[in-house]
């Protein structure tokens, strides 16, 4: 199943992104653009990543860039893999957060199996941008997998994101 996201058009009232269900054409908004949106924790990422993320065919990774008070200041895609994999350079992860002067990163990517159960590469990826963000002075907050209609936060399964 593919979503489609679309802003709104000419004459419409609405000035948020829309997503159209496939099945029945009935239009979803996303909320406001430009509207700030502030990371309380995993669900809120979860639940905000789920209508874009959680459909789709290819494996897809993504940095939230946020400010020393966790609003988000960019959703970047950094790598679009296969239906099974991505290869990704933990430099890569930090580039736009270093070029915005992000304070925070959270990754996020999808599982198109369905299952958002992390796997080891998930774990050594996770590890690898922790070293990287300390040396950076960037903090990585966590990192969700988004599958289907559901997410797993790292975080909250006992990773240590301290310093």
């Amino acid at each position: 199943m593919t979503l489609c996201i679309r802003e709104a058009g000419e004459g419409e009232a609405t000035t948020a992104p829309v997503l159209t269900c496939p099945k029945c054409q009935t239009p979803i908004a996303l909320g406001a653009v430009g509207a700030a949106w502030t990371l309380h924790g995993p669900r809120d990422i979860g639940e905000r990543l789920i209508p874009t993320m959680g459909a789709l065919e290819r494996e897809e990774l993504h940095v939230l860039l946020l400010n020393t008070r966790n609003v988000v200041l960019a959703d970047v895609r950094v790598y679009q893999g296969n239906v099974s994999s991505s290869l990704v350079r933990v430099g890569e992860l930090f580039t736009e957060a270093v070029r915005r002067n992000a304070a925070a990163i959270v990754i996020a990517h999808n599982h198109p199996s369905g299952d958002p159960t992390p796997s080891p590469d998930d774990l050594r990826l996770t590890a690898e941008a922790l070293a990287a963000g300390r040396l950076l002075d960037i903090q990585l907050l966590d990192h969700v997998v988004i599958a289907g209609d559901r997410w797993t936060s790292l975080r909250d399964r006992g990773v240590a994101f301290d310093r």
